[in-house]
């Protein structure tokens, strides 16, 4: 762990995780179908 204000780190591991278990459940590409209707 880091001192409050020193460093920082961040991770999407969380979110693909659960993009790949929506894609099981309702058999899409879920993440593929959303990043397409995204504005990045």
């Amino acid at each position: 762990m880091f001192e409050p204000g020193k460093q920082f780190s961040y991770s999407n591991v969380g979110y693909s995780i659960l993009a790949m278990i929506i894609e099981k459940v309702e058999q899409t590409d879920w993440l593929r179908s959303n990043l397409k209707a995204s504005n990045f």
